[in-house]
């Protein structure tokens, strides 16, 4: 799935961030509004991942979790 997609539907898509990465706060989540460089440099700072960790899990989130779908 295209990251436009997620962007757009955020509404839906910010719990299946929350649940898959639940260190991030409620706000912090709202405030990226879906723009998936902000969720890199989050998980980069809440996690300590590196940039190569955590452009690898934003991609498997983007292949398979999200609204009607297994996260």
């Amino acid at each position: 799935m295209a990251w436009d997609h997620i962007q757009q539907r955020w509404g839906e898509y910010k719990r299946h961030v929350r649940e898959r990465w639940g260190r991030l706060a409620e706000h912090e989540v709202e405030e990226m509004a879906g723009r998936r460089d902000q969720l890199l440099g989050k998980l980069k700072d809440v996690y300590g991942l590196d940039h190569a960790e955590a452009e690898s899990q934003v991609r498997e989130f983007e292949a398979g979790a999200g609204p009607g779908r297994a996260a």
